[in-house]
Parts: structure tokens; C-alpha cells; sequence
């Protein structure tokens, strides 16, 4: 058994609870630790840790890895220029038949 010291109001209201659960101080205390134990991310934060004191921004970070990417000129090589959208496209693929399952008709 160990011993724990408490500011005379933890300890009053420790003497409290436990009489008015009808058990002792010690199970109280008990019950308290196992019910504190860390669960799956507080056992997992700081498993990473860098090192890294210095505050991180990452605005900046984004920013420099930004700067790095280089640009793709090929996005964009086959764009149509069409201003049609989507539901216009269903309906034309519609009129010709494209889709529909001979068994359907």
C-alpha cells in the first residue's frame, strides 16, 4: 500500500465521497486510478516526437513545399473548350443509345 498526501479540501472531499458511497478512501483512490489510465491516443501523442522545439507554421510550410512542386504542362492538353456540363452530356450519350443494355429494351 502507498501513502499519497492531499490538501486538506482534496481530502475532505476524498473522506466524503467515500462515505457517502459506503466504501473506503483507499478503494475510492483506487477506482480513480483505473479509470485514469490513458487510452489509445494518449498513449500514441508523442510517439513521433521530432525534437522540434522552434513553433511551426504551416502556412509557411505549405508554402516552400508549394514553391518546390513543379507545374505539370500537360494538365489541361486535351481540354475541349466546351462549355457543356455533365447533364448534357448524359442526355446526348442517352439519345444515341449509349449504356442501355439491348436486354432493357
Amino acid at each position: 500500500m502507498s501513502t499519497i498526501e492531499l490538501p486538506d479540501d482534496v481530502g475532505a472531499a476524498l473522506a466524503a465521497a467515500a462515505a457517502e458511497r459506503g466504501t473506503a478512501e483507499a478503494e475510492l483512490i483506487a477506482e480513480f486510478v483505473a479509470d485514469a489510465e490513458p487510452d489509445g491516443l494518449d498513449a500514441f501523442i508523442g510517439v513521433g516526437a521530432s525534437g522540434r522545439t522552434d513553433p511551426f507554421d504551416i502556412h509557411a510550410e505549405r508554402s516552400t513545399e508549394a514553391a518546390k512542386r513543379r507545374s505539370l504542362s500537360f494538365v489541361a492538353a486535351g481540354h475541349s473548350g466546351s462549355n457543356r456540363g455533365g447533364a448534357e452530356a448524359e442526355e446526348l450519350l442517352e439519345e444515341d443509345g449509349f449504356g442501355i443494355d439491348t436486354a432493357d429494351r
